[in-house]
């Protein structure tokens, strides 16, 4: 379960040092598709970060939404899932900071288009994501230099899972692991990591084309620029200065809605409850994804033998 959501990738947050990347984000194409999905008047792209995304056949990219960014709370002063939950429970929609999310593909194998659309004809690993109104997931597949734009960080979205039925070696997240190319000279990839001994133990080898390649760009949608130079002033400022929030700020207001909503009781306060109880809190009551369309058990069962053994044989028919 987890090998299937490991995914191989490098984040950048300087796009002046790759030249290639950065000409690519300017082309006037590029940019006013990009633009169709900032607000109106927000029409001002700062571009902040992109990054490269490898899978391996049997992987998938988890359902989810992208690093939200706030006027006074971002990615580098709060853990990503805490900026989630603030953008879940509308109680920070004033400070908003809007984004546009371009994937792009760069393998070079077509996808063949399946007569059946459902999910489990899909073996490719389509871009799925969910418009709010609707609770059954859109789907597109992965063709080569074509592009899905969306706000990331307003629109749930994923992968499916590509090549589901492949030969996925374990990938342990305890371990550091690799995806690489052996050498330039042939067409070989390896997942390795490092045995007891240090040295270089290879789990799988691949070829370029049994690899699903995206690269990922993401800006910012501002007024104008002076909007977006006061917004990057303050990214990096202390907390609770320059408009940031602080951690205790944020928890509070959570805390107090918890309180209106009856999760917690009117004594409670932030210094009183357990954080880890409160965060978990916080998680289940704001962070909603949506299930699959006709689930007949929302929960994932076949992962239930992780829990207790002895269901791995019964789980083992239909799983």
């Amino acid at each position: 379960i987890i090998s299937r959501v490991q995914s191989f990738g490098a984040y950048h947050f300087d796009l002046d040092a790759y030249p290639v990347v950065s000409e690519l984000f300017q082309e006037q194409k590029f940019v006013d598709t990009a633009l169709k999905v900032c607000p109106k008047h927000k029409k001002h792209l700062d571009p902040f970060q992109f990054n490269f995304i490898i899978q391996v056949p049997g992987q998938t990219v988890a359902t989810h939404i992208d690093g939200v960014y706030f006027k006074g709370a971002s990615r580098f002063q709060f853990p990503q899932w805490l900026l989630a939950a603030m953008r879940f429970s509308g109680m920070w929609e004033d400070q908003f900071v809007p984004q546009v999310q371009v994937v792009g593909y760069l393998h070079e194998w077509k996808p063949k288009v399946m007569p059946d659309a459902s999910i489990d004809s899909d073996q490719y690993g389509s871009f799925v994501y969910w418009n709010n109104k609707d609770s059954v997931p859109k789907r597109v597949l992965p063709h080569p230099l074509s592009g899905n734009v969306v706000d990331g960080s307003t629109v749930v979205h994923a992968a499916s899972v590509y090549q589901k039925d492949a030969d996925l070696p374990t990938i342990d997240k305890g371990k550091a692991h690799w995806l690489k190319k052996s050498n330039e000279q042939d067409d070989l990839w390896t997942i390795s990591n490092l045995d007891q001994n240090g040295n270089d133990n290879v789990l799988k080898n691949y070829t370029l084309n049994d690899l699903r390649i995206s690269i990922v760009y993401r800006a910012r949608c501002f007024e104008n620029e002076e909007e977006a130079s006061e917004f990057r002033a303050q990214l990096h400022g202390k907390d609770g200065e320059d408009g940031r929030y602080s951690l205790n700020e944020i928890l509070n207001t959570f805390v107090d809605d918890l309180k209106s909503k009856g999760y917690l009781s009117a004594n409670a306060t932030v210094d009183n409850y357990p954080r880890l109880d409160l965060a978990m809190m916080i998680m289940k009551v704001y962070i909603k994804y949506p299930l699959p369309p006709t689930p007949t058990i929302p929960w994932n069962y076949c992962a239930a033998d992780k829990l207790v053994g002895w269901l791995k044989y019964p789980l083992s028919l239909v799983c």
